[in-house]
C-alpha cells in the first residue's frame, strides 16, 4: 500500500577528489649562466650553472649541471656537480654526482659511482663551534648525595 515493488535503484553519490595542481617546474637549460637567489614553491631543473642560492620545493642537478651555493628544498635530486650547502629532507646523489659540501639531510640516498666530499648530517643543523660536554664529576653527585641526606 505504502511501498512500491517497483523500486529504481538510486544511483551512488560520489564526490570528486579535487585534483593537485599541477608543479611548476623551471628550468635553467644547457648553456645558462645565473647567480643570486632563485625561490620558489615549485621545482627546479638545472642543467646550466647557478651560483648563488636556490629555495624551492625540489631540485634536480642534471649530468650537465653545476652549482656553486647554497641549496634548501624537501627533495634535492643530483646527476651533476654541487660545491657548497644542500638542506633537505630527502637528498639523492646518483652515480654521476659530485659534492663537495656540507648535506643536512633526514634521508639520503648515494649510488655507487657518486663522488661525495664533505660533512653529511642527519641533522638540519651542524652545530661546529658546540664543545664536547664537560665529564661528569663522580665526586660532586656523591656530595649532593651526602647533602641530601
Amino acid at each position: 500500500m505504502f511501498g512500491s515493488k517497483n523500486k529504481q535503484p538510486q544511483a551512488e553519490v560520489t564526490t570528486p577528489t579535487p585534483k593537485k595542481a599541477p608543479t611548476m617546474l623551471s628550468v635553467i637549460a644547457e648553456g645558462i649562466e645565473i647567480g643570486g637567489e632563485l625561490q620558489g614553491a615549485g621545482d627546479v631543473q638545472l642543467d646550466g650553472g647557478f651560483t648563488g642560492t636556490i629555495k624551492c620545493h625540489a631540485l634536480t642537478i642534471g649530468q650537465t649541471g653545476k652549482m656553486d651555493g647554497k641549496v634548501e628544498a624537501e627533495q634535492v635530486t643530483i646527476l651533476g656537480y654541487l660545491k657548497g650547502e644542500i638542506r633537505s629532507k630527502k637528498v639523492r646523489l646518483k652515480n654521476s654526482a659530485h659534492v663537495v659540501g656540507d648535506v643536512y639531510h633526514d634521508v639520503l640516498e648515494v649510488e655507487a659511482g657518486a663522488k661525495i666530499e664533505g660533512r653529511y648530517s642527519r641533522k638540519m643543523t651542524l652545530d661546529t663551534k658546540q664543545k664536547p660536554a664537560a665529564p661528569v664529576s663522580l665526586a660532586a653527585v656523591k656530595d649532593n648525595k651526602a647533602a641530601a641526606e
